[in-house]
This record gives C-alpha cells, structure tokens and sequence, in this order.
C-alpha cells in the first residue's frame, strides 16, 4: 500500500480543520465600569478589538458576546455603567440573572468572569462587592483585575487591594496595565488561574486563544508531543511490513495540527507539502509505503542495521518528538518576537525564513534521533 505525499499533507488540514470546528469553546465574562479599559484588556490578551467589529450578539440589553471565527473563546462584554446610575442597578440584575439561569446550559454558561476596577478611581464600592460575591456564591469563578496600574502609587494599589480583600477574602486580585515594558505586570498570573479554573475539556481552546502566556502554549504542545511520541513508539514497535508508515503519518498529522492551533499558526498547515519536501519528509516513505530507517543512514549509519529496515519504535518515536518539538520551539520563538515587537505580520514573516524554519525542525529531528542511538549504545554496553 503506498503512502501518497499529498494524502498525508491533506491529512494534516483535514486534522487541523476538525479540531478548529469540533474544540469546546469557553465562555468568559469581561466586565466593569465605564472607561475601565475593558477594550484594551481584550485586545492585549486575545490579540482581538472585537468590540471594534460590531458583530457581537446580544444577550442580555447590557451585554454582548463576541464569537470570532478565527477565536477559541466566546467573550462576553458589557456597557460600562456609571456608579450610582439606573444603569448600574439594571446591569446587576441583568446579568447575575443570566449567569444564574444559564449554569447548566453548556452553550451560555460562563464558565470566567474578569471583574475589572480601574485603579486610579481608588474605589471598590459596595455594588461591587454585591455582585462578585453574588457571582461566586454561584460557583461562577470571578477575579478582581485592576487595570492601569502604571498610573497609581503603591500605596494607592494597596489600599485598594486591601478593601477588596476585607471584603472578599477569597478572591483572587491581579495588578495589571497594558504597558508591555512593564511585562504587562500580572496579566500573566491572570492567564494563569483563568486555565487552573476553567474545566478541562476548554483549556485547548483558551491556550490557544490569548497572545500573553507563552509558557502555558509551550508547556501544552510539550504535553501533546508526549502523547504522540509514545503513540509512534507503540506504533512502530509493532513489525508489521507495510503497515506501520499510514499508522505513524496519522499520528504525526494530528501532532503537527494540534501544535499550530496551540500557536494560532493556522495559515502554516496550507503550506505543509512545500515544509515538508524541504525537511526531507516524503523520503522517508517507502514506495511500498513503510517508513525505511535506512533512510537515516545518511545521519546515523547504525541505524541501518535494523532488521528488515523496519522502523522501531524507539526510532518513530524519536522522528515524532524530533518534528513536535521543533514545530513547538520555533513557534514559540515566532510568538516571542511578536510579543517584543519585532514582527507585525507573523505569515509574511514566515514566508521570508522558509529557510530557517525548516531548519531548526530538521536539527530538531537529528537531535531527538541521536539521544535514541546514544541509549541504544549505552545499553549495549
């Protein structure tokens, strides 16, 4: 049976496509007064100004929800309020009515609500306090973000965190501004204990989603590379001639699909055949469709001696980590770079370092390919 090139790159999006459709998307509220900075909040995370779009769906008189297609999460934002106004009394009764009502309704249930207090007003009101507690008394996960915290004294943030504190003793607090010279201060933390309470089956979706928290995106792919390094190594464990190549491909294009999805790369996976004719990919495809270790002899001249020049286990596993982990490392380095402001347009980046991409993934093989053949000595010994 043999393995066509251009089934497998086929494979890959048709992977990719499915998970993109099928992921569980989360719910997360995003609230707070008038000119709070809700918008710059969204737009420095998610890496979106969907509010600019227009497109939000109402769902409450106060409240929209922002679902964009090229998004993993659904954001629901609300009209700033000013203290003390009709408002003020009808957005509490909307939405704590709403979040109330749809707990069990998987579709509408909100699953994170970002409170946010602008720091310089100094203030943490009573209609505050109300409606967090009122929100978490529902097992709704609620954290208290003070935004433009760059523009107040310590003391001041102190004060205001410790008024919070007296008052709700068990909420988390995360100082923020949108400065990225200040490392945007504890927007990360932020990220960070939105995925710790957020239900497993929707943390793929928000990983992949915000721009800021690059170690949770590596540390994620890192995770999925495990999956599928051992599903390779089981795979090719088993010596089954010309049965093993179609096994280990499918593993390797769900692996390559999920990492790009991880890094919003997703223009990468209309670009795969031309990637991986330049890693060297389709020849280590046999035309009677089985991976062929002779194939690395130009790396590893040991490696040949395998019998029957079937793939091991111990080799497809190494192939797979080798791919996962350089897709994931120049991802990151990409994603790094658009973080400190070097790059604007990611794709058209990537179209000028084809060269350099292919590289550090072809190096990434080699490497996880030599750690393999270093074990093998070591226990020959």
């Amino acid at each position: 049976m043999e393995v066509k090139f251009d089934e497998i790159t086929k494979k890959i999006q048709r992977e990719y496509e499915d998970l993109k459709a099928n992921v569980e998307k989360p719910n997360i509220l995003i609230t707070g007064g008038t000119g709070v900075g809700k918008s710059s909040l969204i737009n420095t995370v998610f890496g979106k100004d969907l509010a600019a779009t227009g497109v939000g769906k109402p769902v409450t008189k106060n409240t929209q929800a922002y679902a964009d297609e090229e998004l993993s999460l659904v954001l629901l934002d609300t009209k700033g309020y000013e203290v003390g106004s009709e408002e003020q009394k009808n957005y509490l009764n909307e939405i704590v009515e709403y979040a109330i009502l749809n707990r069990s309704i998987p579709e509408k249930s909100i699953h994170l609500v970002w409170y946010c207090i602008q720091a310089t007003s100094a203030r943490f009101l009573d209609f505050d306090e109300q409606i967090i507690k009122t929100l978490t008394d529902n097992n709704i996960p609620v954290a208290v973000v003070f935004t433009k915290c760059d523009l107040v004294s310590r003391d001041d943030l102190d004060m205001l965190k410790g008024a919070v504190c007296d008052s709700l003793p068990e909420v988390e607090i995360f100082e923020t501004t949108m400065d990225s010279s200040l490392n945007h201060l504890e927007l990360n933390s932020l990220i960070n204990w939105s995925l710790v309470n957020l239900p497993s089956a929707l943390e793929l979706a928000f990983i992949s989603a915000q721009k800021i928290n690059l170690k949770i995106k590596k540390k994620k792919a890192k995770n999925i590379i495990i999956q599928h390094t051992s599903g390779a190594g089981f795979v090719g464990f088993t010596p089954i001639p010309f049965s093993d190549a179609p096994a280990l491909l499918a593993n390797q294009a769900a692996l390559f699909a999920r990492i790009i999805y991880i890094y919003e790369m997703n223009f990468l996976y209309k670009r795969l055949k031309e990637f991986a004719i330049g890693l060297g990919l389709p020849g280590l495809v046999s035309k009677g469709g089985v991976w062929i270790a002779g194939q690395l002899l130009k790396f590893f001249p040991g490696i040949g001696t395998y019998a029957g020049g079937l793939i091991t286990g111990g080799i497809a596993a190494s192939i797979t980590a080798g791919i996962g982990i350089g897709l994931s490392e120049t991802c990151y380095k990409i994603n790094q770079k658009v973080l400190d402001g070097e790059i604007e347009d990611v794709e058209q980046f990537i179209n000028n370092v084809d060269d350099e991409f292919i590289k550090i993934i072809k190096d990434s093989v080699i490497t996880e390919a030599q750690k393999f053949m270093d074990k093998e000595k070591e226990g020959n010994n």
